[in-house]
């Protein structure tokens, strides 16, 4: 039998363990609210976006710039050079930065730039994070070389992140030849890009697109899909033939049909179907399949080493993540020293 100090021990004890319960299970409470709260909140972002394009008209929409005085020199004193002007704008998201410093460091430092003639600017949207908006703002204040306008970055936004890239550049690089778009995941061979363009270079005042094309697609009707397409927004059971994504070259002639094409075309966010495929059968800019242009499937994870080889043809690679694409680059690097000679 206990004594009663004992008792009273044992029950203070089991009061403590109970408070102490709770108060774990409440901390784990408010702990997995957060971070629901927060999916939620970065959820309801995608999901209003996805609702939004369902109204969403291109032809008035305004296009509000918060960076770009700084990228407006970079097509200056273009005019001049011996080499037709290629401008490359690169779709990228807020907070890759380190994606922006590698492409900046690799296949598009200044060697490579001043070489091809090529103009790199980084288009971006915004971030609705102060912290992360100072940060480029400082980032651009150092390279110069951000173009960035007032739209929620998120997937569903990507067809006003292209349409800014090509109002853009339609403004500041009139004298350009040829105008690319890439997107910040993707590592590219300079020296076959430049050879693909002066291949090129007898159709640069036709408008069209050059890039690996897609026929025989459906839109997807599932809601779960990141490529969803309800019957409201694309009636049709298939689309037009359009790009492959992550890289794609336009003649010069075809950016200004394609901006005068997105007043009539309803709008679509899948932004490689909408302007390679929607806009340019509307407004007859050409799709050209070069098939070696880019390799894009993540689960071709042994291509990797080959694409690095001398002995590929492929230009581009859609490595997925900043990891491979450093890990691809040094490949090419050791496999390609002449190329860095100089």
């Amino acid at each position: 039998m206990l004594a009663p100090s004992n008792k009273r021990v044992l029950a203070f004890l089991a009061v403590l363990a109970f408070a102490v319960t709770g108060l774990l299970l409440i901390n784990q409470i408010q702990f997995v609210d957060g971070d629901e709260e927060k999916e939620i909140t970065e959820r309801t972002a995608v999901e209003q976006a996805r609702i939004d394009s369902l109204k969403f008209n291109l032809s008035n929409y305004p296009p509000g710039f918060l960076l770009t005085a700084a990228a407006e020199s970079t097509c200056a004193n273009s005019s001049h050079s011996s080499t037709f002007l290629t401008v490359i704008y690169i779709h990228s998201q807020p907070s890759h930065l380190e994606q922006r410093d590698f492409i900046r460091n690799s296949w598009f430092s200044p060697h490579f730039k001043t070489l091809y003639n090529f103009r790199v600017v980084f288009i971006l949207g915004n971030p609705h994070n102060a912290s992360l908006q100072r940060s480029i703002v400082i980032e651009n204040g150092q390279y110069r070389d951000i173009v960035q306008e007032d739209f929620r970055d998120v997937y569903q936004n990507l067809t006003l992140k292209e349409a800014a890239a090509l109002r853009w550049t339609a403004q500041y690089c009139p004298s350009a030849k040829f105008v690319v778009k890439v997107d910040d995941d993707v590592v590219v061979k300079p020296w076959f890009f430049a050879e693909i363009l002066q291949r090129k270079k007898a159709s640069k005042d036709i408008p069209r697109i050059f890039c690996q094309v897609f026929g025989n697609s459906k839109p997807s009707r599932d809601p779960h899909s990141k490529w969803y397409a309800p019957t409201e927004v694309y009636r049709a059971t298939w689309y037009p033939r359009y790009c492959s994504g992550p890289i794609r070259i336009m003649t010069a002639e075809a950016v200004p049909l394609l901006l005068e094409g997105i007043k009539s075309v309803p709008f679509l966010w899948l932004e490689d179907v909408y302007f390679s495929g929607l806009v340019a059968e509307a407004v007859r800019v050409e799709r050209v399949n070069e098939w070696a242009l880019v390799e894009e499937h993540s689960w071709k994870r042994w291509f990797y080493p080959k694409f690095a080889s001398l002995y590929s043809l492929y230009t581009a690679l859609h490595a997925y993540d900043l990891q491979t694409q450093r890990k691809v680059w040094s490949d090419i690097v050791r496999n390609n020293p002449k190329r860095f000679r100089g």
